[in-house]
């Protein structure tokens, strides 16, 4: 089995294992705790993996295209320092939103509250880069342990908390594994991990400058930040527009949908490790992931047609009623998004973001432009409709675009040595070279 197909599995199961027992976590809290608390605090979890998606400042991404290319020495200053620069990005954009009143729909004014969600959005951002740094070194084996265990002891939480009636039980539940894991898993990355790239082949891939990984962060995070107001926002915009029970409804199918865009996202990343690490073998990574990416794609959204009011029967009948439209138009958006996903990680392998920063902008004004009236008219359902245009629109915007980009990709790849050390081939050479 190929490096590629290890780590796609590897993080196929995470993401699946992280769903299913993140979808049992919310249903257990929907049979111990009131509707209004358990859509306050899904509307908090939303808040925190919003800010957390900004303040990771797309590391993940970066990681992948980067320290697959990157010498021993390079490593432990490159992480280290990732690591400090989310954390005060984290910290800015927590302090932005408190500060602008976004979180006045769950979120006590006080200084306790607020100081205790700041932590739960740098530990939640600092998981995600920390995995991105397993998955980057080839080590994606250890990302569905740890994300398992990690909820697992979130659900082992709940009952605990809600006997000792603490404040905001359910957000604490969610927080402290997050935090303990991160203590165990950097011993592991700095003490076994980065040490072993000592013995590791030296990397064959280009390795960028210092200024080409700037600019990559920095068109990277443009393109998250879009990116993260369409996957993270709407259920922040539910609890403004519909309220907090109305969330309590909307928030499993919407957990769901995102676990299998986790999914794709966890198909495109290791493509591009391996391909930034064995450049020569481009052709082969690429079939492999589109592959793995179709099988997962029609046989999710298929699924979730199917099978839409059972799963979330399992929260009770009224959130199955509520939510089984909602879930059923956000699984038709699924081939759309792949079809993004696979655009973007096109764009990453040429250290670009340009198109998919433009693409991911179209995307979240015609969601939100689309959600409210929507909200108004079809409540939850509502949102999932106007999710499902903003992804088909920009789906079938770059289609053909996709297309051509992995067919230079690909001819770059095979182009000899002499001939790609010139910087690169153009379009018209590229065409030539898979014509």
């Amino acid at each position: 089995m190929s490096r590629l197909m290890r780590s796609s599995i590897a993080l196929i199961v995470s993401t699946a294992a992280t769903a299913v027992l993140g979808m049992a976590f919310w249903a257990v809290a929907a049979w111990v705790f009131a509707p209004i608390e358990v859509g306050r605090a899904s509307a908090g979890a939303a808040a925190i993996l919003l800010l957390a998606a900004l303040g990771q400042l797309a590391l993940t991404a970066v990681f992948a295209r980067v320290l697959p290319t990157m010498t021993t020495s390079r490593l432990r200053r490159m992480i280290t320092w990732s690591y400090a620069l989310m954390t005060c990005a984290s910290l800015a954009v927590t302090g932005i939103f408190v500060a602008t009143g976004l979180g006045e729909g769950f979120l006590e004014p006080r200084p306790v509250p607020v100081l205790c969600f700041a932590l739960a959005v740098v530990a939640t951002a600092m998981s995600a880069v920390q995995d991105g740094a397993f998955v980057a070194l080839s080590r994606a084996s250890w990302v569905p342990v740890k994300n398992s265990i990690l909820a697992v002891a979130r659900m082992a939480l709940l009952p605990l908390l809600a006997l000792a009636n603490t404040p905001a039980a359910i957000l604490v539940a969610w927080t402290v594994p997050t935090v303990l894991a991160i203590v165990i898993l950097n011993i592991v990355l700095y003490g076994r991990t980065i040490p072993a790239q000592a013995a590791a082949p030296t990397p064959a891939g280009d390795a960028p400058s210092r200024r080409g990984v700037l600019r990559l962060i920095g068109g990277q995070y443009a393109a998250s930040i879009v990116n993260a107001i369409t996957l993270f926002f709407p259920p922040v915009l539910v609890t403004l527009v519909l309220g907090p029970q109305a969330n309590a409804v909307f928030f499993l199918p919407w957990t769901i949908t995102t676990a299998l865009i986790g999914l794709l996202w966890n198909i495109v990343v290791p493509f591009v490790v391996e391909a930034s690490a064995d450049p020569v073998r481009t052709r082969t990574h690429v079939r492999l992931t589109l592959r793995l990416g179709a099988v997962l794609t029609f046989g999710g959204t298929g699924a979730l047609l199917i099978l839409a009011p059972y799963l979330l029967a399992v929260a009770g009948s009224d959130y199955a009623d509520g939510g089984t439209p909602a879930l059923r138009l956000l699984a038709l958006a699924l081939p759309f998004t792949t079809i993004v996903s696979l655009f973007h990680a096109a764009e990453l392998m040429d250290f670009k973001s340009s198109v998919s920063l433009w693409t991911k902008a179209v995307a979240a004004v015609l969601l939100l432009s689309a959600a409210i009236p929507g909200m108004h008219v079809l409540g939850v359902t509502g949102a999932a409709a106007a999710f499902l245009l903003s992804q088909a629109v920009v789906g079938l915007l770059l289609l053909r675009p996709v297309i051509i980009r992995y067919r230079i990709l690909i001819a770059k790849a095979e182009t000899p040595a002499r001939v790609r050390g010139t910087g690169g081939l153009s379009l018209a050479t590229a065409e030539d070279a898979v014509s």
